[in-house]
């Protein structure tokens, strides 16, 4: 229990850190579900339920880590256009 309170914590303060869209809600489930599969004979169920949470954190961490790129970028290379509106 103690190893799986770690990866818990690890990973709520990496989604925390990285991901501003982070539902502790959400990864509490995934973790619940995990934790389910390992400890109760229904493992299919409980993992194809996991698996759905898992990979919802996942499109959210790629499209922020898409955002924080557009963030950190010269603001000329956001667009083609917005060069040519600040040129008269």
């Amino acid at each position: 229990m103690k190893s799986y309170m770690k990866i818990l914590n690890f990973y709520v303060y990496f989604e925390c850190n990285l991901n501003p869209n982070f539902s502790l809600f959400r990864t509490i489930l995934f973790f619940y579900f995990i934790f389910l599969a390992f400890s109760s004979y229904e493992i299919i169920i409980h993992m194809k339920i996991g698996i759905l949470f898992f990979m919802n954190n996942i499109i959210y961490f790629l499209f922020n880590l898409r955002l924080l790129k557009l963030k950190f970028k010269n603001p000329y290379e956001r667009n083609n256009s917005s060069a040519d509106r600040t040129m008269w």
